[in-house]
Order: structure tokens, then C-alpha cells, then sequence
């Protein structure tokens, strides 16, 4: 799948900003969903209790912007990183770096997925409520042609 940026751009801008807002942070949450159930899979299994504890959560995000993190709830943030990278006296089990490779693009198309279905879930809400109906009757059959194309 291909997300063209200025056209997704382009439409976001004719939504207002709360609903921009929303539809940004449902991509973000979708390919971090992702990233983290592939990261779960990853994870050593000693006790299970690091794969428990892997989850999605908001991050700070610029004006405009949306983010989110996959990150460890609980005590076993501590030694997340050591497991990860190794110690003088442990071999590294990476997890997280392996994930993230392995499920890049599937998060990207997840991410694109949730964009566009958020956008033209906000795109009706707007031109049903006849705030800027005049722009976007065709502006969602535009989007979805020109900013989330498959390359199939």
C-alpha cells in the first residue's frame, strides 16, 4: 500500500482540527497495536510476565500530530532493555529491534487503514452536519483513490 502525504495533507486540512486530531492518532494507535502484539510474540518467555506487560500507550505528539509508543507497564521496564541488548554476563534476546523490522510494513498499512476509515467516518460527520459539505462531497472518493493506493 502507498500513502501519498500531500493529498492526505491536503484532505486532513478540510476537516477541523479535533477531527484532524482523531483521525492522525487512530493511524498512530493502529501500526502501534501492531508493533506490539509482534513484540509480544518476540519476547522471551521466562515467566511471561515481560510479555504482559508490553503495551500501547500516548506519547507526547507536536501540534498537528499524533503518537503513540509501545511501551512496559509495571516493574518489568527495568530490565526490558537489558534483555534486549545483553549485559556483561547475558547474551542479548532481542525483541523489540526483531518486531519492528518484521512488522514495519504491516503497521503501515494498518496505520493507513485506520486513517482512512477515521477520515471518512469524520469527512460524513462534517458535510452531513453542512459545515464544509460544498468541499467535501467528492474530497473522500478523492482521498481514498489518490492518498491510500494499493500497489497490487
Amino acid at each position: 500500500m502507498r500513502v501519498d502525504g500531500h493529498a492526505l495533507i491536503k484532505a486532513l486540512r478540510q476537516l477541523p482540527s479535533q477531527m484532524q486530531k482523531s483521525t492522525l492518532a487512530s493511524g498512530s494507535r493502529a501500526g502501534a497495536k501492531v508493533l506490539a502484539e509482534r513484540a509480544r510474540a518476540l519476547a522471551p518467555t521466562d515467566t511471561g510476565e515481560l510479555r504482559r506487560q508490553i503495551t500501547v500507550g500516548t506519547g507526547r505528539a507536536k501540534r498537528g500530530s499524533a503518537r503513540h509508543a509501545v511501551y512496559f507497564k509495571g516493574e518489568r521496564y527495568r530490565v526490558a532493555h537489558l534483555l534486549e541488548f545483553g549485559t556483561a554476563h547475558q547474551p542479548a534476546q532481542p525483541f523489540i529491534r526483531p518486531a519492528i523490522q518484521q512488522a514495519a510494513e504491516e503497521a503501515i498499512q494498518a496505520a493507513a487503514l485506520a486513517v482512512g476509515k477515521n477520515f471518512a467516518k469524520n469527512a460524513e460527520k462534517v458535510a452531513g452536519a453542512g459545515g464544509r459539505a460544498h468541499v467535501l462531497r467528492g474530497l473522500k472518493a478523492d482521498a481514498r483513490s489518490r492518498a491510500f493506493r494499493s500497489r497490487r
